[in-house]
């Protein structure tokens, strides 16, 4: 459960509702779950000095929609990526990193 205002929480819907793309998910055996995601294609990786050393894709979730997992297959703009890792979980959103 969060903890942030209602009025934040509202913004965050109308957000999600305006920019959130449709993404498919499969965990393991189960069927696939329809939902959406927030997608960032230029998240990037800095390494020492602050040098850009890779660019990955970072998907965000409400989580009382979706709360994803390592190995979880998400489709979403017709490629298909396994979780990674899970970068951030906040109480409200979850951001995965995908693998590739």
């Amino acid at each position: 459960m969060t903890t942030a205002a209602p009025e934040f929480n509202a913004l965050d819907d109308e957000l999600f509702g305006e920019f959130a793309e449709q993404c498919s998910i499969v965990r393991g055996t189960d069927a696939p779950v329809i939902t959406r995601c927030l997608v960032d294609d230029g998240a990037q990786t800095l390494g020492q000095h602050g040098r850009i050393i890779g660019n990955k894709r970072v998907l965000t979730f409400i989580k009382s929609e979706w709360s994803p997992a390592r190995a979880d297959q998400i489709t979403v703009r017709g490629a298909m990526r396994k979780v990674d890792e899970i970068l951030i979980d906040d109480g409200y959103t979850v951001q995965a990193v995908m693998h590739g």
